[in-house]
């Protein structure tokens, strides 16, 4: 760990700020346990014990911190401010905190070209298996978080199960929510799947401390399959359905 770390002041003004209060604990946590490199050496349940979080509110902090932010002053990895990595977590731009100007920049332009490599390696691998698994369908953009026409109707039927069920209102054409659900629908997971998450969730979340986590980026971000397993594992009660005036209940999953 690093014994002093330089907090620039823009950090009030930056996207960050208009996060969660514990998205911002969260993050300056990381930056206080980051060595001079970036890394942070610790294990989950350390972390969350350093932080002073829930266990949820840590993941949903980890989701929020390591997804793309459009929004960010820096564009510099997307947006990404942490990365989960062996042994513990890299804070991204690690190198703003610590070093004069000069080294600053060539330091990170260092990293930027690592990072990038990295990324574009990942895109080839997964447009070669797509086209492996398709080879009818011609693969025109190396983005891996593209949505085709099929997904996007998923996705809608997502978000419509989702803003249905839980009182939500969220926008189907939201980058925000297309990025999390397609990243689901490439891993292979189906629309039963993603409802069979939204209303074990909601049994827990409803209308609790915890409703502010029924959303796109908590719900269908990296802990999916295991609260699709908990959903899986959890007996469905019978239920008396009721439906929205206006809503015809033939266009919802039953």
């Amino acid at each position: 760990m690093s014994p002093f770390c330089k907090l620039d002041s823009g950090i009030t003004k930056s996207s960050l700020w208009s996060e969660s209060l514990h998205v911002r604990v969260v993050f300056l946590s990381f930056l206080a346990e980051k060595d001079d490199t970036g890394f942070v050496s610790a294990s989950r349940s350390g972390m969350i014990r350093t932080c002073n979080v829930t266990p949820d509110q840590f993941d949903d902090a980890c989701t929020v911190l390591s997804s793309p932010d459009p929004d960010s002053k820096s564009q510099d990895f997307e947006g990404r401010r942490i990365e989960k990595v062996e042994g513990g977590w890299i804070v991204l731009n690690s190198d703003k905190y610590r070093l004069p100007e000069n080294e600053k920049k060539e330091s990170h332009a260092a990293y930027m070209r690592e990072w990038r490599s990295k990324r574009d390696n990942v895109n080839s691998r997964e447009i070669t298996e797509n086209h492996k698994r398709s080879p009818s369908v011609s693969v025109s953009v190396s983005v891996s978080e593209s949505v085709s026409d099929k997904n996007e109707e998923l996705i809608k039927s997502v978000i419509g199960l989702l803003n249905y069920h839980c009182g939500t209102s969220f926008r189907p054409e939201s980058d925000n929510s297309k990025r999390f659900i397609n990243a689901r629908i490439r891993e292979g997971f189906t629309l039963d799947d993603f409802k069979a998450v939204i209303l074990f969730k909601k049994k827990e979340w409803y209308k609790t401390d915890q409703h502010q986590y029924l959303r796109p980026q908590t719900l269908f971000g990296t802990k999916f399959e295991s609260y699709l397993n908990g959903a899986k594992l959890t007996p469905e009660k019978p239920e008396q359905k009721q439906y929205l005036p206006g809503i015809d209940p033939r266009t919802l999953m039953r």
